[in-house]
């Protein structure tokens, strides 16, 4: 089911050319705001896992399983910064 507001969404990527990544080629939608958000939430520590499992209603376990990525970039930083 595309909503208006996805609709309009997909609309707008088009126009700033953003439609799709250029990384893998597949195309960006609504979901991919969640997982950006996710990600630099975790990146740049502006929340712990677990007050972002309750923004994004999961499990703290869901969150570790598919963003852990990020955490262990952030420690190979710090340790070979030292």
């Amino acid at each position: 089911m595309t909503t208006a507001f996805g609709k309009m969404f997909t609309r707008l990527l088009e126009r700033l050319n953003l439609l799709h990544d250029t990384r893998n080629g597949k195309q960006r939608t609504m979901y991919s705001l969640r997982h950006y958000y996710a990600t630099m939430a975790l990146t740049y520590n502006r929340m712990t896992v677990y007050t972002l499992a309750k923004h994004l209603g999961t499990s703290v376990a869901m969150i570790e399983q598919h963003y852990g990525h990020v955490e262990l970039r952030k420690m190979a930083h710090e340790i070979a910064s030292g």
